[in-house]
């Protein structure tokens, strides 16, 4: 969570409030699902689910207070 509040405080000081959000991010398992472990799952998850879900919810009152933004 730090580096990611880092990654917005640097992207706010340089070009000020965020207006639009693109999630693209991640790292595809080359494996069956029957084949994905606890470990597995908790990383795809995190990474796809609860990463994105933190920074919009850094980057969402920003868009509010500015009178909107792009989450995409």
């Amino acid at each position: 969570a730090d580096s990611r509040e880092a990654f917005v405080r640097a992207c706010q000081e340089q070009v000020g409030t965020v207006d639009i959000r693109v999630n693209n991010a991640g790292t595809p398992l080359y494996k069956a699902i029957d084949q994905y472990s606890a470990h597995d799952l908790r990383q795809q998850i995190g990474m796809y689910y609860e990463g994105p879900l933190h920074l919009i919810n850094m980057l969402v009152p920003g868009m509010k207070a500015k009178g909107g933004g792009a989450i995409l």
